[in-house]
């Protein structure tokens, strides 16, 4: 799969079906005693409005501590219909490549692992349009390490059974050495961290939820199944998901 359109048909099946599946997972993964949602909330500033980008069922915006002010943006309702459940007011349904705020009118973005799917270009023009000067940009991403090597193994173990050689997204090679595509919007990096999240894989079922959390197109159901078998093994292990934090600001002067 690699048309734009059809990554946004995939993302809109998936979420109308899986709501809330990756708040399961990363909940369950820590790393110095911090969620990955925690992880990225440390990188925005300390008070100001917050653009929770790509936000689904809120799970970033209700563990921002206040002073922070968090508007949830997301296209799927199931997912949005999440959020509305926990309480949440500030949420608006709309794409990420037309959002419907306002010029210079948040102090920062949010983004939990969305970044590499959406159309980067369109998505960091608006990004930077409302974005304060000085505001920053945080974005946690896929990673391929840090890893053990009893995690590398396990996760070839999973790629054979798919198939495949690794896991792609659409912005994968725009991600890679961002500043370019961040300065075309006034973007500039400030920081590239990667980190490894411990998961606990309790049990057979907690390994096949954190497959069916994977983004994974054109499979065949025959290597859907073996790949199953493969994560439903792993229980009682303590897998590393490898992740990055993107963080980036708004303007050309030094924050």
């Amino acid at each position: 799969m690699s048309g734009e359109g059809e990554w946004r048909d995939f993302l809109h099946q998936f979420h109308d079906e899986r709501p809330g599946i990756t708040e399961q997972v990363l909940t369950r993964a820590h790393s110095a005693g911090l969620d990955p949602y925690q992880w990225l909330i440390a990188g925005l500033p300390a008070t100001g409005v917050v653009l929770d980008l790509a936000g689904g069922n809120g799970a970033l915006t209700v563990r921002m501590p206040a002073p922070l002010i968090s508007v949830v943006v997301d296209l799927s309702p199931a997912e949005l219909a999440g959020a509305r459940r926990r309480g949440l007011t500030r949420i608006l349904q709309a794409d990420a490549t037309a959002l419907p705020l306002a010029d210079a009118s948040v102090a920062a973005v949010g983004c939990s692992m969305a970044l590499m799917l959406m159309p980067l270009r369109p998505v960091l023009a608006e990004i930077s349009r409302v974005l304060q000067p000085g505001g920053v940009l945080v974005a946690t991403l896929p990673a391929t390490g840090p890893v053990t090597a009893g995690d590398a193994l396990r996760y070839a173990r999973l790629l054979l059974a798919l198939r495949q050689t690794r896991l792609s997204y659409p912005n994968d090679t725009a991600l890679r050495s961002p500043t370019a595509a961040f300065a075309d919007h006034d973007l500039r990096p400030l920081e590239d961290t990667r980190r490894r999240f411990v998961f606990p894989v309790d049990s057979s079922a907690v390994g096949a939820m954190l497959l069916n959390s994977l983004y994974l197109p054109d499979v065949d159901p025959a290597r859907l199944a073996a790949a199953r078998r493969v994560a439903e093994s792993w229980a009682g292990a303590d897998l590393g998901i490898p992740l990055r934090r993107l963080t980036a600001y708004k303007g050309t002067g030094s924050r």
